[in-house]
């Protein structure tokens, strides 16, 4: 679908979107089709150009975006009332407004911890990566990216969003009992040492 003008919304040409929330793909393995949910996604973006581009990424990945929002201060608000339905933001770390996307990023991670932020950003530089860390980012994508690219990023993060680590054992391994006399061959089994 294309993105729709909010001209009539919000009095700016801001680009909003609209799609389905589930993608029909064909299985590799079975000839019918399966219905996969896909993402509701809020596009956190002050270049006009570059966020109707990501809003055109998501669509064709068959995901829904939302907004987009220029600032830090639009992102919080939306995303105050899309918290239900957003999954994923995807965040520029240069964006309008007092607060930049790292920060804003870091207030997403208190407010809503259950929405994962991905960046969106041309800065790969090692100052803003180790910014970025602090944030705690379910991926970082630099642009310019591809669909696969940006593909392969949501899915992650979405996955450890839904799926979080297991706990580490509470109790130490039992130690190791070798039998007497020389060893000729240990062999580990993998994931126990």
């Amino acid at each position: 679908m294309k993105p729709e003008s909010a001209e009539s919304q919000q009095g700016a040409s801001t680009p909003q979107f609209t799609s389905s929330s589930k993608k029909i793909l064909p299985s590799p393995n079975n000839p019918f089709t399966i219905s996969i949910p896909m993402a509701s996604i809020l596009i956190v973006e002050d270049e006009r150009l570059i966020a109707a581009e990501i809003g055109r990424a998501l669509q064709r990945l068959g995901h829904t975006p939302l907004g987009p929002a220029h600032s830090s201060d639009d992102a919080l608000d939306l995303l105050a009332r899309t918290a239900t339905t957003a999954d994923l933001v995807l965040m520029d770390i240069n964006i309008d407004g007092d607060t930049d996307g790292i920060a804003t990023a870091v207030l997403v991670r208190r407010r809503h911890p259950a929405v994962p932020v991905v960046f969106v950003t041309s800065h790969s530089d090692g100052a803003t990566l180790e910014r970025a860390k602090l944030a705690r980012p379910a991926g970082y994508v630099v642009k310019p990216f591809t669909d696969e690219t940006l593909r392969v990023q949501i899915e992650l993060a979405l996955y450890a969003a839904k799926h979080p680590p297991h706990e580490a054992p509470t109790a130490p391994p039992e130690p190791l009992e070798l039998p007497a006399g020389p060893i000729r061959y240990l062999f580990v089994r993998k994931g126990t040492g």
